[in-house]
């Protein structure tokens, strides 16, 4: 949506609106393919800590942004006005998708997990503007069949990413349980509490016997191991695609409230009008307060956004413990990472809204969506040798050249 000038961006006033959203571009895929690198050397153990640290960082940065005048009204500071409730199932969606990645992370490595998740990102925004999904309106692509393709590239590019992890010679590392298995052990409670120690002896028992062959120079793993290994990379494989899908979701509220304000302020008279307009309308009115008409700015719905994030975290984590009891995972040297993590991935967010405002979204969606991939699989192998063979990194380099050029295609199909 592109704002008439005003105070707000007096700070870009000298500075081509283009330039200023290609920074952005770039701010947003730095920052999104390094947030989680603070945690490469921690214990992130099943996730809810972290999230919850995270979102503390996430709703720092929320609060700063609305702070300032790159609000709709122009001016420094915050009003109960400009916060949109509904907007925060959007982030309610991105910390549910948030909980998956340590599991992720831990079954399929950094660069590949999060190139996964982040394409499936792409292709689920991708069909929500294009067929119009959940209340979003249908776009208009110029050029239709050279978005298709664009996606079609992507698509393909993501099975040699995925070759690349399977043909990735890793060492065996001590097993640790992630979110799924501790949801699995939950779901088996007629053993009680014995059997969360049963799992815990068993995963000492497994550190032992993984040292105790290194130490024998087994490099041949059983067919059991073997078939624990694919099950948990083929598992890895799917909870990042379902992470993309809630990730994906984020931007639909916000966007369908943009829509809203664009019908009540007749810049789309004859569009439909959602019935989540109406929901807003009625809240206020049950608190003895006249509803203001929805806002355009994307910068607008930021802490709100922030605000579920932070809120379905803190939920989360108050379920979790009141099953793990004393067996609560809430390492210390855990916080501060992750808060560092949450104030990276918040500025990274923020740069992408600005960049919606100073770009058309069919220019800023692909460049950030791409970006944070291409990082992250440097960052793997240049730091923390991920793709550590010569086959594993010729994939990659397949995938990379097909996803490149498709997401180009994707930006430019609408021009």
């Amino acid at each position: 949506v592109e704002l008439p000038p005003s105070p707000r961006f007096a700070v870009f006033a000298s500075m081509n609106d283009l330039v200023v959203g290609l920074i952005c571009c770039v701010i947003s895929g730095l920052f999104f393919g390094t947030n989680y690198l603070p945690l490469k050397s921690v214990d992130c153990g099943d996730g809810f800590f972290f999230s919850l640290m995270m979102a503390i960082g996430i709703l720092l940065v929320g609060l700063l942004v609305s702070l300032t005048p790159l609000t709709q009204s122009g001016q420094w500071g915050l009003t109960i006005d400009c916060f949109h409730p509904m907007a925060a199932f959007g982030g309610m969606s991105w910390m549910l998708g948030n909980l998956l990645v340590p599991t992720i992370i831990r079954r399929i490595g950094l660069g590949l997990g999060l190139t996964i998740w982040d394409l499936s990102n792409m292709l689920s925004g991708w069909a929500t503007g294009f067929f119009g999904l959940f209340g979003v309106w249908r776009e208009i692509i110029a050029n239709p069949g050279l978005n298709i393709a664009g996606v079609l590239l992507c698509a393909v590019s993501l099975f040699f990413f995925v070759a690349a992890g399977q043909a990735d010679e890793q060492e065996a590392k001590p097993h640790k349980k992630d979110i799924a298995e501790l949801a699995a052990s939950v779901c088996h409670m007629e053993s009680s509490s014995d059997s969360l120690d049963s799992e815990e002896t068993s995963d000492e028992s497994t550190e032992e016997s993984a040292e105790e062959g290194k130490a024998a120079g087994e490099d041949n793993k059983s067919p059991v191991q073997a078939e624990n290994s694919l099950r948990r990379f083929v598992s890895g494989i799917l909870f990042a695609f379902l992470a993309g899908l809630m990730f994906g979701y984020t931007f639909d509220i916000p966007t369908e409230l943009m829509q809203c304000g664009k019908v009540e302020s007749g810049q789309a008279p004859f569009a439909p009008k959602s019935g989540i307009c109406e929901l807003r309308g009625k809240m206020w009115s049950s608190l003895g307060r006249h509803a203001r008409k929805h806002s355009t700015n994307p910068i607008d719905y930021v802490l709100s956004h922030f605000a579920g994030i932070q809120l379905t975290g803190l939920f989360t984590f108050l379920i979790y413990a009141a099953f793990r009891g004393r067996k609560t995972y809430a390492a210390r040297e855990l916080a501060f990472p992750s808060i560092a993590s949450g104030v990276m991935w918040g500025i990274g967010q923020a740069a992408w809204f600005i960049a919606n405002v100073k770009m058309s979204m069919t220019l800023a969606f692909p460049i950030i969506s791409t970006l944070p991939g291409v990082v992250a699989l440097f960052c793997g192998v240049v730091f923390f040798n991920e793709l550590s063979t010569r086959k594993s990194r010729i994939y990659a380099l397949i995938g990379l050249s097909l996803r490149i050029p498709g997401v180009t295609m994707i930006a430019i199909s609408n021009s």
